[in-house]
């Protein structure tokens, strides 16, 4: 006697949740228990995906195609009875014209199928990944390259990926191991420059509301050049823990005055170029934002604190602008923002208070004489 095909409602929610982007690790978690303990669920789970990636290619689909579809799906299950896939038959109207997958961490790497090849191309189906403020996102392109995606930010590619070419646009910031395909460049599009490999694993962070793009090698070799003037000048070709810093156009560029712990503005047009290779880097201070330690090293808490915000979702202000010059060391493994906020309150005259979303950060004006002895 052949099973129904039924899924518990709340397994139906936390898949349709899953799909949208809206999982949180410990739901995850819980979700990758279930598909783990029967054969039956995991293909209970692979019929659901179906009929989301269904109906996210035509989202206009009619409810009598639709249903259709399902029967198909569920003939092919070698069940009969229609009426059991109506516990998430109702989700299926919510998917997007494009497919988000969205997975915390890697923990759920395991739940996605590799999808067939498609014969012909459509440059403008478009598939855009995203890792929503307070979460990091892991996810495999089809050609098996792995992208960690930072917090509020997202890689958009079209149907072409693998087939003609290999490029990806980037809002944010995302830590990439790249497949070698030496006859398919891999390429990185942020909104000022372009970022080539082969084959090797590099960080990019191109936040819109940050002055600077960033990009580092950690293993292998990539090109980096500016999108404004891409014919006019060579790429900038760099090896392992090297780093080149561009800095945005008609904006003031906050470049790091070595004699002193301040920092001075300097107007773009007072830089011969925009791209700025720097060597020697301590690439686990740019990558480790990715691993369960996130190691941090003379960090000025003006910097720290845009950090803080996306990573924990929450908004920080200062009171004082002389607070931001503070220079922290740490590793962070699993803490909470209030226990970082704490070690940053015993290791300097700071202070913190929270108001709703926001955390305010202050001077502590009994502890700073003390602390200026002791620090000069």
């Amino acid at each position: 006697m052949q099973e129904d095909f039924i899924i518990p409602e709340e397994i139906s929610q936390l898949i349709v949740d899953f799909l949208n982007g809206s999982l949180q690790e410990e739901e995850i978690k819980k979700l990758s228990r279930w598909i783990a303990e029967s054969k039956e669920h995991e293909k209970q789970f692979n019929a659901f995906k179906a009929i989301w990636l269904m109906s996210g290619k035509s989202i206009e689909t009619s409810a009598e195609n639709s249903e259709i579809a399902l029967g198909k799906i569920n003939q092919k299950l070698g069940n009969n009875n229609i009426r059991q896939l109506q516990p998430f038959w109702r989700f299926w109207r919510i998917a997007a014209s494009w497919l988000i997958f969205f997975v915390i961490g890697g923990v759920a790497s395991g739940l996605f199928m590799n999808q067939p090849a498609q014969v012909k191309i459509n440059p403008e189906i478009l598939t855009k990944i995203t890792a929503p403020l307070g979460s990091i996102s892991v996810v495999d392109l089809p050609d098996g390259t792995k992208v960690w995606l930072n917090a509020g930010s997202k890689i958009t590619y079209n149907d072409s990926y693998g087939k003609l070419k290999r490029e990806v646009q980037l809002t944010g910031e995302a830590y990439f191991d790249v497949i070698t395909n030496k006859h398919m460049p891999f390429i990185v599009e942020t909104s000022d420059i372009m970022v080539k490999a082969l084959g090797t694993k590099f960080n990019v962070k191109a936040y819109p509301d940050e002055k600077t793009i960033t990009a580092t090698l950690e293993e292998g070799k990539i090109e980096v050049l500016s999108l404004l003037t891409p014919d006019s000048k060579e790429p900038i070709i760099l090896k392992p823990s090297e780093m080149v810093t561009y800095y945005k156009q008609d904006k003031m560029s906050m470049i790091s005055d070595k004699k002193t712990t301040k920092e001075k503005p300097v107007k773009e047009t007072d830089k011969d170029d925009k791209l700025e290779m720097i060597p020697n880097i301590k690439t686990e201070l740019v990558t480790s934002w990715k691993d369960e330690t996130w190691i941090i090293e003379s960090e000025p808490l003006g910097k720290l604190a845009p950090v803080l915000e996306r990573r924990f979702n929450m908004e920080i202000t200062f009171e004082s602008d002389e607070i931001m010059n503070y220079k922290f060391n740490g590793r962070i493994q699993n803490e909470t923002i209030e226990q970082i906020l704490t070690a940053i309150e015993l290791s300097a005259p700071i202070q913190y208070r929270f108001e709703k979303n926001r955390i305010i950060l202050s001077a502590n004006k009994m502890r700073k004489e003390r602390y200026d002895q002791f620090t000069n």
